[in-house]
């Protein structure tokens, strides 16, 4: 075998990582502050409280790790989900008390 052909998985892998870093960081900056409060709108209303809308929902910027704070409030009971820049949600709590 030759000496190149030792090279050729590392070249494949190699390749594989640079793709999938490269599809990552297009999602990320396609993504916008729109789409990140309606993907987190779409969750409340399907896991919310009865009446929940998505015109309950409501972002706001945050500080890293967290991109985007998007809060669902509907009377005394608020859903706070935290994104990150990819769109996932990296923490998900329920707030209850009266919401300002």
């Amino acid at each position: 075998m030759s000496r190149p052909l030792w090279y050729a998985p590392v070249l494949a892998l190699l390749a594989l990582v640079a793709l999938v870093a490269y599809r990552a960081g297009l999602q990320a900056a396609e993504l916008t502050e729109t789409e990140a409060i309606a993907a987190a709108a779409t969750l409340y209303v399907e896991t919310g409280p009865e009446g929940a809308e998505r015109r309950d929902c409501t972002g706001r910027p945050a500080e890293a790790p967290v991109w985007i704070v998007v809060t669902c409030a509907r009377e005394d009971l608020a859903h706070v989900y935290e994104m990150d820049r990819l769109g996932r949600i990296l923490h998900a709590r329920v707030r209850r008390g009266p919401q300002t």
